[in-house]
């Protein structure tokens, strides 16, 4: 079992004020090469499947909505769910998703769960 001591922490919540602060890039060298020497866990992990991809959006409602249809789904299903809702309105915008009834959400694809979600 794995325990997240205060040092540790506070060293990830610095990175997210740093990257909050001065938009800068999510995996950077520093930070990876720091976090790899506190633990032998993360270590393992990066030996494993590498350095995550550096993944950053536009601040936008597109944006969040992508994020929230990704949950528990794999990237390509989460992008077939968002290709249908784009498709079927007019813009993806919070006034159009607002519109759509339970049964047009279910018609694009869309969980019930995240249909309460988005629109929220």
């Amino acid at each position: 079992m794995l325990r997240c001591d205060k040092q540790k922490f506070v060293f990830v919540e610095e990175a997210i004020m740093r990257f909050k602060n001065n938009r800068e890039k999510i995996v950077n060298d520093s930070d990876i090469k720091k976090l790899t020497s506190s633990h032998k866990i993360f270590s393992f992990i990066k030996d494993k499947y590498g350095i995550p991809p550096n993944w950053q959006r536009p601040e936008s409602f597109v944006s969040l909505c992508r994020i929230i249809l990704e949950q528990q789904v794999s990237l390509a299903s989460a992008e077939a769910h968002f290709n249908t809702l784009n498709n079927y309105v007019k813009e993806f915008a919070p006034e159009e998703i607002l519109k759509l009834t339970d049964e047009e959400m279910r018609a694009c694809q869309i969980s019930r769960q995240k249909a309460i979600t988005i629109p929220a």
